[in-house]
């Protein structure tokens, strides 16, 4: 469980749950991977990396001061990808039998893939200056990820004399 207050450095356990006060992105991602159900709020950045993790269990728990979780966690509900119920109502046992109902996203492809497809597609493109030219014959097109998901796209034109450092 984590408290989401990076303020605050500590860990508790109690009997078999650990209580951390913070994760970075790093140790979310590994503990949202880890776990068999997810509980948390119905935040828009939640839903992503659900979208992005491919996880199917989750209780949301939407802020009541947050109108637009509310409006999410009704909707995901309606349309059967997560299960939700409010803090006042909250009854583990009852809740965590609803969400085996539910489906989690279906999603196409992951940020990575469609980044690479946009990229690809966008390439394919001719510019402006090609057009001007009638030189829109392109010989290869391959894309490159740097460490900090940086993409870059490369082509080759069918008359390019360039070498690989040219490009």
């Amino acid at each position: 469980m984590t408290l989401g207050r990076p303020d605050k450095d500590r860990i508790k356990k109690e009997k078999n749950i650990k209580v951390y006060s913070y994760f970075n992105k790093k140790e979310q991602e590994e503990a949202m991977n880890r776990a068999k159900c997810i509980i948390c709020y119905a935040g828009y950045s939640t839903m992503m990396e659900f979208c992005e993790l491919g996880i199917k269990e989750a209780l949301l728990l939407p802020q009541p001061t947050l109108p637009e979780q509310e409006y999410l966690a009704d909707y995901y509900t309606k349309e059967k990808y997560f299960y939700h119920t409010i803090l006042e109502k909250l009854d583990l046992k009852k809740d965590l039998l609803q969400i085996k109902k539910y489906h989690g996203f279906k999603v196409k492809s992951k940020t990575e893939e469609t980044v690479k497809n946009f990229l690809m597609a966008t390439a394919l493109q001719p510019s402006n200056a090609m057009k001007k030219n009638g030189s829109n014959a392109i010989n290869s097109i391959s894309y490159e990820k740097s460490s900090k998901n940086i993409y870059r796209v490369v082509l080759m034109h069918k008359n390019s004399r360039c070498s690989k450092n040219d490009r």
